[in-house]
């Protein structure tokens, strides 16, 4: 959605930093005053172009607010939260525009550029007109998508989830900001037309009717925490979805959706999660509720993936040997570096030989305890794992996986032998891909 409130300044523009944040703060404080439940969530941040972002709702981006000449221009994207979060955030700009005095613009152009509200709602306020074209862009998008999937099977499309949401591993289909739906769910939506399509559009979108009710409580809930990471949180944003999910879901929680049934003790271990720290959290229930629990693709550099659960923390390291990414949790770490390669790959190191430079018997090194090779042309590999070093408990393993053109090199550390077996599945679950395809 794109929306202008305008206002002209003592000489025809306004200045954006003051008058952007008051109205951006604005925004925020009417969204928690008209949904309380939404409050922990619910922030202003500046954004690197000059603009202000006011975050409102997990399933969508923030809206942004930016200076135009003398105007100000919200714009939002509402397909995630759909026509309930359309019509509320519509009703927010109007409360702005009186408290402050402000023309509200149904319209405008920039050059080559028209802004509007392209559901025709901020001009008509029409509820049903509304949910008529969110219900024609989920048939849009499911028809696109289904089509796609004919010539190119076993992919996972995403709708409306944010950019650099990890893929989940072994499921066909669409991640939606609800949970994850079939490839003949989004066929059958494809298809349907009428009270059918108003009907699915319904349960795709966590909030379909006008007003704060217990279905929009419910839905910013079940958003939030299907995207949960299901570690104590290490940043606001994640303990903003935490706070959020635990605000409207309450202690016995009601809601059907594609990803499947909440249940009471998915919010529980929540609430048990926010009372932990990070040195001392356990892995979460395999089993509950919300797509992180489980693996998911990961994407530490282009061009290379790799597959480790979602409740993993992560953070980028850099020295003087170069930069790396660490996926960690409890007593596993995963640390990933990658490299261009020039040339022939044959004229090189092979990846065993790489290795044995970080592997061989040396004091104060581990004693090798197993090895493995990839041999998936055009992937080739070779990972060593080592016994803990003289007073040490931790183990290490070290891997390298290429192909033509790029290497990618892993070291990971764990204390527990048995997860002996989990290195040899993460190395080999490793994707690399030529840099032309980046």
């Amino acid at each position: 959605m794109l929306a202008e409130v305008g206002r002209s300044g003592p000489e025809g523009s306004v200045q954006p930093e003051a008058v952007l944040t008051t109205v951006a703060e604005a925004l925020r404080a009417a969204a928690a005053r008209a949904f309380p439940e939404l409050g922990p969530y619910a922030a202003v941040m500046p954004d690197e172009d000059s603009e202000i972002l006011v975050r409102l709702h997990p399933a969508d981006e923030a809206v942004r607010v930016s200076a135009r000449g003398a105007r100000i221009l919200l714009s939002a994207r509402t397909n995630g939260g759909g026509p309930g979060y359309h019509a509320f955030l519509v009703s927010l700009m109007d409360d702005v525009a009186e408290q402050h005095g402000l023309r509200r613009l149904p319209e405008f152009e920039e050059g080559d550029d028209g802004f509007n509200d392209e559901t025709g709602y901020f001009v008509s306020r029409d509820v049903d007109a509304l949910k008529s074209e969110m219900a024609t862009w989920l048939a849009a998008i499911a028809r696109h998508m289904t089509e796609d999937a004919d010539t190119d099977s076993g992919n996972l499309y995403m709708v409306s989830m944010a950019i650099g949401t990890p893929m989940p591993c072994g499921i066909e289909g669409a991640l939606t900001p609800m949970g994850a739906v079939s490839l003949q769910w989004l066929r059958d939506t494809a298809d349907a037309a009428g009270a059918d399509l108003l009907a699915r559009a319904a349960g795709f979108f966590p909030w379909w009717e006008p007003g704060v009710d217990e279905q929009a409580r419910v839905g910013v809930g079940r958003v939030a925490l299907w995207q949960f990471p299901w570690h104590p949180p290490r940043d606001e944003a994640q303990n903003a979805l935490a706070r959020v999910a635990l605000a409207c879901l309450g202690p016995t929680p009601s809601s059907l959706g594609p990803g499947g049934a909440l249940t009471r003790r998915d919010v529980e271990e929540l609430a048990a999660i926010m009372a932990t720290t990070p040195d001392s959290a356990r892995p979460p229930a395999a089993d509950g509720f919300g797509f992180m629990r489980r693996n998911v693709k990961r994407h530490p550099f282009p061009g290379c993936t790799l597959e480790l659960p979602g409740y993993f923390y992560e953070h980028d390291d850099e020295d003087d040997d170069g930069y790396t990414k660490t996926y960690w949790f409890d007593d596993r770490a995963v640390s990933v570096g990658s490299s261009l390669v020039s040339g022939d790959a044959d004229d090189g190191p092979t990846p065993r030989e790489l290795v044995e430079r970080y592997t061989f018997p040396q004091p104060g090194r581990g004693k090798p305890s197993g090895s493995f090779a990839i041999d998936a042309p055009p992937l080739r590999g070779h990972c060593v794992l080592l016994e803990p070093a003289d007073g040490e408990s931790f183990r290490h393993a070290h891997a390298v996986v290429e192909r033509p053109g790029r290497s990618v090199s892993l070291t990971i550390t764990f204390a527990d032998p048995a997860h002996a077996s989990w290195v040899e599945a993460v190395v080999r679950a490793v994707n690399v891909h030529p840099p032309e395809e980046e």
